[in-house]
């Protein structure tokens, strides 16, 4: 967020393993600070009213879906961890010496935040429900903005790191214009683990139209 910056520190030890050409990047968390403090209070009450006996305007169904989710997400959580933390192994470590599919844990980000979006959009039913209809409205509003702010990414309207087609390099523009020219290769030729090579090349080839021999699946004409 360029607004809040990033935490600074070194990266553990632990983390520093990347299985199958993961990076830094693929193997940071990213979860909402406004979500996880709703999802969280929102169990806190429903943990405490069960504890307490007290009675709570959570549905049956809403106790059913928060005691599945947070199930779901503790254990997404869990196995995204890194394989070792001061010689205690850790799920991903297991997992990784006997299954060699598995590559990125911490894309199981996904699972967590999703399973946390929902228990939040019932702690914020819950909490919302003896409000009037357009203080509900105004709620939800803000805490959405809340939301797409923590996730921004860039500077709208300013941020000369956001991307457009006008930052392609100007010879594609004129390759496009060589109606003799029906089949191209680019150099250097993909390598395994750079993926982000042949996505360079198919971002200029909807600039330039021309078939690209070494894209991935050549001889498909999806591909080229």
């Amino acid at each position: 967020n360029p607004y809040i910056g990033q935490i600074g520190g070194k990266v553990p030890q632990s983390m520093q393993r990347k299985p199958h050409g993961s990076n830094s990047a693929e193997n940071t968390l990213s979860i909402s600070f406004v979500v996880a403090i709703l999802s969280t209070i929102t169990l806190a009450v429903w943990a405490v009213s069960s504890v307490m006996k007290k009675e709570t305007k959570f549905m049956s169904q809403e106790k059913l879906v928060m005691g599945v989710l947070f199930l779901v997400a503790t254990g997404a959580f869990l196995v995204s961890l890194p394989p070792d933390f001061r010689g205690i192994p850790f799920a991903s470590g297991v997992i990784t010496d006997h299954i060699t599919i598995w590559r990125v844990f911490a894309r199981l980000q996904v699972v967590v935040a999703f399973s946390l979006a929902i228990v939040a959009a019932i702690g914020l039913s819950y909490f919302t429900r003896n409000l009037k209809r357009f203080a509900r409205i105004i709620v939800v509003i803000i805490a959405i903005v809340l939301v797409g702010f923590e996730y921004l990414t860039f500077l709208p309207l300013s941020d000369s790191r956001s991307w457009t087609y006008a930052q392609v390099h100007p010879f594609y523009y004129w390759l496009k214009d060589q109606k003799d020219i029906r089949i191209i290769a680019e150099y250097p030729l993909n390598e395994p683990g750079q993926t982000s090579v042949t996505v360079s090349y198919f971002t200029d080839q909807y600039v330039h139209k021309k078939h690209v021999l070494n894209a991935a699946r050549a001889a498909s004409p999806q591909s080229v």
